[in-house]
């Protein structure tokens, strides 16, 4: 059971965080948003939590607006996670004999080689259900909707992407203009989404002077 004392250690941080407690609450009702598109309240929750002190791990699970908080006491394994130091060669290739895996599938992937293309598309797979699949002959990567963690961001997010693709190979947008939306994303989404939400508002407002 908890203590009494423990009791008023609760209620004194109560107290001493309920004004910060309150602004968050007015933030939000104040930023409304669609369901599955909460991005403004994701990154200002992600902004209060890492001001705080906490660990913050964005894009949990694979739905874009999910995020995950933890308060770290001390350094320990946290230095690795965040990459600051990693573990040497040797320590990898032991820990890959124990699970019986290729060491790559535990060390950070490297993206400038071959092996470590595939493993990192190995962990799209396990992570977000991109499968491999052939389309006419060609190779190409897909989403399993049946994998646990589809998103249905990403795929809105995928069409996107697939959409501009297909405005560069006709000719109707120029390269730089591609590099641009690859090289701002998600910004635009960002943009459209604030659209939405003043349209939303919009609609209220109209809605509510007819009323009157």
């Amino acid at each position: 059971m908890i203590e009494y004392r423990q009791i008023k250690q609760i209620e004194k941080q109560v107290d001493k965080y309920i004004d910060k407690m309150k602004g968050i609450s007015d933030f939000l009702f104040k930023n409304p948003e669609l369901g599955g598109a909460e991005y403004i309240a994701s990154k200002y929750l992600i902004d209060i939590a890492d001001k705080m002190g906490f660990r913050t791990v964005e894009n949990y699970c694979g739905l874009d607006t999910a995020f995950m908080a933890e308060f770290q006491n001390g350094q320990g394994p946290w230095q690795y996670e965040n990459e600051k130091r990693k573990p040497k060669q040797d320590m990898i290739n032991d820990m890959a004999k124990i699970f019986d895996v290729a060491s790559e599938a535990i060390n950070v992937p490297d993206i400038d080689s071959y092996i470590g293309i595939m493993h990192t598309l190995f962990a799209l797979e396990d992570n977000y259900g991109l499968t491999i699949t052939t389309l006419d002959g060609q190779v190409c990567l897909k989403q399993d909707i049946n994998h646990p963690n589809y998103s249905r961001t990403l795929a809105e997010d995928l069409r996107s992407w697939s959409e501009i693709k297909s405005k560069l190979t006709s000719g109707s947008i120029l390269t730089s203009e591609y590099d641009h939306w690859r090289y701002s994303f998600p910004a635009d989404r960002a943009e459209d989404t604030k659209k939405r939400i003043d349209s939303l508002k919009m609609v209220e407002l109209n809605e509510g002077n007819l009323e009157r």
